[in-house]
């Protein structure tokens, strides 16, 4: 079991880089063309929410760390397909049927329900495998 206050700074930090630019790979494989160039503004937004987030709860910078990385692994894994099937396919229904269609609805469901599931399973992971990863001052 890898204890999370155990591992190098650096690493953390490496990690932590590393799965910013999965979620911008990620995001900028399943954004619309005109959307791409916000990439980069939420990738700061969700850095930046996630360590106020831990400010807020009194835990280190190591567990605003993992956040990030659980968020952008949980993009990637969900995004996962051909050009990001399920995100391409709820762009088609929006474009095809409204905003505020029936199928879209459905579409933002499985997006969500298969969001919650892949989150789910890396919490889970994550607490069995990284002691600490969610005690308060770890």
């Amino acid at each position: 079991m890898i204890t999370l206050s155990a591992l190098p700074a650096w690493g953390v930090a490496l990690a932590e880089g590393l799965a910013l630019v999965i979620l911008g790979f990620t995001g900028w494989h399943i954004a619309k063309p005109e959307y791409r160039r916000r990439i980069p503004v939420g990738i700061v937004v969700i850095a930046a929410v996630v360590g106020v987030e831990a400010a807020v709860q009194q835990r280190t910078w190591r567990v605003a760390a993992w956040l990030v990385i659980l968020v952008s692994l949980t993009f990637a894994v969900t995004a996962l397909g051909k050009r990001g099937k399920i995100f391409s396919d709820y762009q088609a229904a929006r474009a095809k049927y409204g905003d505020r269609s029936k199928e879209v609805t459905v579409y933002t469901w499985k997006i969500v329900a298969r969001m919650l599931i892949v989150i789910a399973i890396l919490m889970g992971l994550s607490a069995l495998l990284i002691k600490g990863a969610y005690a308060q001052g770890s």
